[in-house]
């Protein structure tokens, strides 16, 4: 299928380039060059998926944000991406107990994250065993998690005196991937109860 490039938006080079980096374009990025590019990729979805899909990404939309999708991605990229998501599925535990309003919108600080992990034992300990987190100290550590989850793509440092981030529309394919892992798990364990029954 030939594409007519005079039908692709202006920002397809930016579009392009954000997406291979593995980032999210999302909705509602603070920066407008960041929501413009999340508008040409709603308004030219079809165009810009035809353009891509021969260089071997799948321009795909979620519930506020775009992400390619890389075909034949090699095994040990898989992996990688595999071992991500579950070090994103612990810090999200870890966060979602501690903030339980914790979505889309939000905004907070690794100070406020560490004032409340001071009155928390239990999750404090659950920080200090995370091993994808680094830092011996508890500030460190609860930098590390809002780093991490800023280079995952799902935060976006906020330029502000408080050293806040807000947490970006592509946090909705954290949640995606983590309800599906619990309903994996819950009809595991229904299964298992099942089988112990009988």
């Amino acid at each position: 299928m030939m594409i007519d490039t005079n039908r692709l938006p202006s920002t397809t080079k930016a579009i392009f380039d954000t997406l291979r980096g593995g980032n999210f374009i999302i909705d509602n990025h603070p920066e407008p060059e960041q929501r413009k590019m999340f508008i040409d990729c709603e308004s030219y979805l079809p165009t810009l998926r035809a353009y891509f899909e021969p260089l071997g990404y799948d321009l795909e939309e979620g519930d506020g944000f775009f992400l390619f999708y890389i075909k034949d991605l090699v095994d040990s990229a898989k992996e990688h991406r595999m071992n991500q998501m579950i070090s994103m599925l612990d810090i999200i535990t870890l966060v979602l107990g501690v903030f339980p309003n914790f979505n889309v919108g939000w905004k907070g600080s690794p100070s406020e994250l560490e004032i409340a992990l001071k009155g928390d034992t239990l999750r404090r300990e659950e920080l200090e065993n995370m091993r994808s987190i680094k830092g011996k100290t508890l500030t460190e550590r609860c930098v590390s998690i809002f780093d991490t989850l800023s280079k995952f793509g799902c935060m976006i440092p906020l330029d502000d005196i408080f050293n806040n981030y807000l947490v970006g529309s592509s946090y909705n394919y954290l949640t995606e991937f983590y309800e599906s892992v619990q309903r994996i798990n819950n009809e595991v364990a229904k299964k298992n109860e099942i089988e112990d029954e009988e």
